[in-house]
């Protein structure tokens, strides 16, 4: 009886901690996405995850296999990365203590006679 007792115990046990991983990950993945997608990708990230949520608990409370909760998860993460997202803004940082390079080109008094000329022809 108490070998039957400890491996029901390590079953809960496991799906609890099956459960905690796919919360885990979703919230994860939402604060991720929250940074960067529109509202309307957000939605959409937020059904997907609610989703993956719903029927990675059914699938445990069914027993489902490894393999195919691995399919599902694979099946949503596609999904989820088909959403087109903006591109990030990069934000060069400025290197301190370095001036900026300056160019210089001496100007040429050529030059300036051949503009006025042209000038002068319009």
């Amino acid at each position: 009886f108490n070998v039957a007792l400890g491996d029901i115990e390590a079953v809960i046990t496991e799906k609890e901690h099956s459960l905690m991983r796919i919360e885990n990950i979703a919230q994860q993945t939402y604060a991720k996405f929250k940074a960067i997608a529109t509202p309307e990708q957000l939605a959409k990230v937020k059904a997907l995850i609610d989703q993956y949520v719903a029927d990675g608990n059914r699938m445990i409370d069914e027993d489902a296999t490894l393999n195919d909760i691995k399919q599902h998860t694979q099946f949503i993460i596609d999904e989820i990365l088909a959403i087109k997202l903006p591109a990030e803004v990069i934000k060069a940082s400025p290197k301190v203590g370095q001036p900026a390079p300056k160019v210089c080109t001496p100007i040429k008094k050529e030059d300036k006679q051949e503009v006025r000329k042209v000038e002068k022809e319009l």
